[in-house]
């Protein structure tokens, strides 16, 4: 640390008494001292409640610039991924125009990027699954805005929120390391939860995708991991109440928050679990960093696995021959973590609330 560096009070925490010490021996600018006070996490605040009443397509340039950069550093701070808040910033761009949007998406690598002009998302994430694309990521203002509709004056919020979604998407490595991949089972591509599927040997992970050679399945569960990451980073960002209820009503009108809800009731199952077993040496319980970090490494296989083992009285019973694929028995009971923790994501992918219900009070 350099002489006249400003600190938050996040860096003064994890650097302790020693930090003070210094500060008080003078190797810190007086400033630091006054200042750490105002973490980043207010600074998104103000400007959040400052631009309150506009619509998304109204923020200046300078309030836009201003929000992804607080994001950004908030966003490595929170979730512990090594990447420099600079990186987030010039990998983003933020569009209050369709078309360009759409254009902007083509230019980055997709050239044949065609979408529902009456169904736009909310934004694209690119370059994590092809490494001959750069990662960027692309928010569409105008239709978070149709979506959001009057949901609250604290528009800014959304955009936060948004940029995490898409950060964690873009940050996502392919991963082909994996006892499942490593077995060859042809397991199924799920297009839908009842059409006979594409059955084949998957062959790499990206976040919470699964690719085999000619199929992506798991898709929305990814996208149900994406955002619980966003929204569990934006409820620790945000610590004014009106704020944090306006966020709450964002992120309601997002298409995801069926699976969100389902996905979060099952991290909560898997952290009340994990708590339990903390004192006896095992891993922490699943947080926010872990989270964030799973979905980073592609770690699809260990993030199921955790599942399934917050379920201990599951029975295999629970999965048909089909989803089981063709293992020997001795294979599937020493892949009953993952087989269990699949289960319940194939029913978070097609949004059956009433199915997972049903699979985890059986789990109880």
């Amino acid at each position: 640390m350099t002489e006249g560096t400003l600190v938050s009070r996040r860096d003064l925490i994890k650097l302790g008494s020693a930090a003070l010490v210094s500060a008080a021996a003078g190797h810190l600018l007086p400033e630091a001292i006054q200042n750490f006070e105002k973490r980043d996490a207010d600074r998104l605040q103000d400007i959040i409640r400052e631009t309150g009443g506009k619509k998304l397509t109204e923020l200046e340039k300078s309030e836009i610039d201003a929000l992804v950069n607080l994001s950004a550093k908030l966003y490595t701070e929170l979730t512990g991924i090594d990447v420099d808040k600079e990186h987030l910033v010039s990998i983003t761009s933020v569009y209050n125009n369709e078309d360009e949007f759409i254009q902007g998406v083509r230019n980055s690598g997709y050239p044949d990027y065609s979408p529902d002009r009456n169904n736009l998302p909310w934004g694209k994430a690119l370059g994590a699954d092809n490494p001959d694309i750069p990662n960027t990521a692309h928010i569409n203002l105008v239709d978070m805005e149709k979506d959001m509709k009057t949901s609250t004056r604290y528009t800014a919020v959304g955009l936060v929120y948004n940029l995490f979604h898409e950060w964690t998407h873009c940050l996502a490595t392919i991963n082909t390391r994996g006892e499942i991949l490593k077995s060859g089972v042809d397991y199924f591509i799920h297009q839908s939860e009842t059409e006979s599927e594409v059955k084949e040997p998957w062959q790499k992970y990206v976040g919470g995708r699964v690719y085999s050679v000619n199929n992506m399945g798991y898709n929305l569960f990814d996208e149900a991991w994406t955002d619980l990451i966003a929204r569990m980073a934006i409820n620790e960002t945000l610590d004014d109440p009106e704020l944090k209820n306006a966020a709450t009503n964002i992120m309601s009108t997002s298409r995801y928050a069926e699976r969100v809800r389902m996905l979060s009731r099952v991290a909560e199952d898997v952290r009340y679990e994990e708590e339990s077993k903390t004192s006896n040496g095992q891993e922490p319980p699943l947080d926010l960093k872990q989270l964030a970090m799973l979905h980073r490494n592609s770690d699809f296989e260990t993030f199921l696995q955790r599942i399934g083992r917050a379920y201990p009285r599951a029975d295999l019973s629970l999965l048909s021959d089909r989803q089981l694929g063709e293992r020997e028995d001795d294979q599937i009971l020493k892949d009953r973590d993952f087989l269990i923790g699949k289960r319940i994501a194939v029913q978070i992918e097609f949004a059956n609330p009433t199915t997972l219900s049903q699979v985890l009070d059986t789990l109880e």
